[in-house]
């Protein structure tokens, strides 16, 4: 409580009506003191309502002795942090408990449901939409700085403020040839007009060859390559869906839709939140309820406000080792941090499937395929001395995925991992080193 002395506790003056000599206390310890002794600053007597030694307790902002200041101001940042490390285990929490859900009784597991609904604030955003692409139209008629203002707002409106910066930074084309380069240390001293006019013309020679020779693929093939496991095969054409096109929907409702057509069930999910190095995903369970896919969506400027697009261009060689220093790695550092981030967050809901015995398949798209990767080789090699049992079973399906790790870790990675490569896809050829 609060104390009701007759006189001031640090200094011992004695409390009357007189300016400077009124009673006050301290919230946090209770005692009772004059307006000196509480701040410790004369000038807070001037304007109390701005004096700086408050903190907020118990809802609301209160004045707190300058000997409690320190100490309150701790145990609020405490709380504060203690309140986001539980928001964060508390979602992560839900996923695993719906996959325990489903592993006890499918049936009970309820679908995820449309729930749409047309809020002002979606009124609001869809009026601010046509603003934007009314002034779009309109870009061409007007002078160069509106034109770049009608840009940036379109860009801003978009893509946030991630989006404004590269808009800022880029030639569009020239910028996607320059974060070309920046995957590949062969390339990086080769002028980016120069490896524009490269692509295009070994573009245009491949599609001649298509032209002229229809079946010189699948001879080259033949002669160099060998033919797929018929098990591999039909894996690659079954994920295919899961891992290109269902995590690009915004919706659990409709990714759902999108999985029962195909005998899948979708679980648990993440896909409304993504941003730098945290790609969105979704956990889909098969009929017989043995085989779990987590699919990793692919870079999705739009959807992550940029995010994704700065864990493409985080492309500097990251070195990672095991806690006995048994598999060193060396990998592409924006996609390794989202492998990081990922395998934390979705540790305990792969560890129960993994201990009901279920198979796990990881797949991706892009970026999302290179997360994959790294992620399958962090759960076998283990994170903070944690990795998953030997007779797991746990594979890999990338589609169209960039080259993340050094060779000596994709080679020893071959038997659990497979990626999927488009004969014209310039991407995935290029190499940190």
């Amino acid at each position: 409580g609060l104390e009701e002395a007759d006189d001031c506790a640090s200094c011992g003056l004695l409390f009357s009506k007189l300016p400077g000599s009124l009673r006050h206390h301290c919230r946090a310890c209770g005692r009772s003191l004059c307006s000196t002794c509480l701040c410790g600053v004369a000038g807070c007597l001037i304007n109390a309502a701005r004096c700086p030694h408050k903190a907020r307790l118990h809802g609301k902002e209160e004045r707190i002795c300058h000997e409690c200041l320190g100490l309150a101001q701790a145990r609020i940042a405490a709380r504060e942090v203690a309140a986001a490390v539980f928001a964060v285990a508390s979602k992560n929490a839900d996923h695993c408990l719906r996959v325990r859900a489903f592993l006890e009784n499918h049936v009970q597991l309820p679908l995820y449901e449309a729930n749409y609904v047309d809020t002002v604030k979606d009124k609001v955003l869809r009026a601010g939409g046509f603003a934007v692409q009314g002034a779009r139209s309109a870009a061409p008629f007007l002078s160069l700085p509106w034109a770049i203002g009608v840009r940036a707002a379109d860009v801003v409106w978009n893509y946030g403020q991630y989006g404004l910066l590269s808009f800022f930074l880029r030639d569009e084309i020239m910028q996607g040839i320059k974060t070309l380069l920046s995957l590949s240390s062969v390339l990086q001293d080769i002028p980016p007009r120069d490896v524009l006019v490269g692509m295009l013309y070994l573009s245009a020679e491949q599609r001649r060859d298509l032209r002229d020779l229809p079946d010189g693929n699948r001879r080259l093939a033949a002669s160099l390559g060998q033919p797929l496991p018929q098990g591999l095969l039909e894996a690659l054409i079954g994920m295919a869906m899961l891992g290109t096109h269902a995590p690009y929907h915004d919706t659990a409702f409709e990714v759902q839709r999108l999985a029962l057509q195909q005998q899948w069930r979708l679980v648990t999910e993440r896909l409304g939140e993504s941003w730098k190095h945290r790609p969105a995903w979704c956990l889909f369970m098969s009929r017989d309820h043995r085989t779990a896919v987590l699919s990793i969506r692919g870079t999705d400027v739009e959807s992550s406000r940029g995010g994704d697009l700065f864990t493409d261009c985080n492309a500097l060689q990251a070195h990672y080792e095991t806690g006995d220093g048994s598999a060193p790695l060396v990998a592409h550092s924006g996609m390794l941090s989202a492998a990081v981030a990922l395998e934390a967050e979705l540790r305990p809901t792969l560890r129960t499937l993994i201990d009901a015995g279920c198979r796990i398949i990881i797949t991706g798209h892009s970026l999302g395929g290179a997360v994959a990767a790294l992620l399958m080789w962090l759960l076998r090699h283990g994170t903070n001395g944690e990795r998953v049992r030997d007779s797991a079973e746990i594979f890999g399906i990338g589609y169209a995925m960039p080259a993340v790790v050094d060779k000596a870790t994709a080679e020893a990675m071959k038997p659990m991992f497979t990626s999927l490569v488009n004969s014209m896809d310039a991407v995935p050829r290029l190499s940190l080193g």
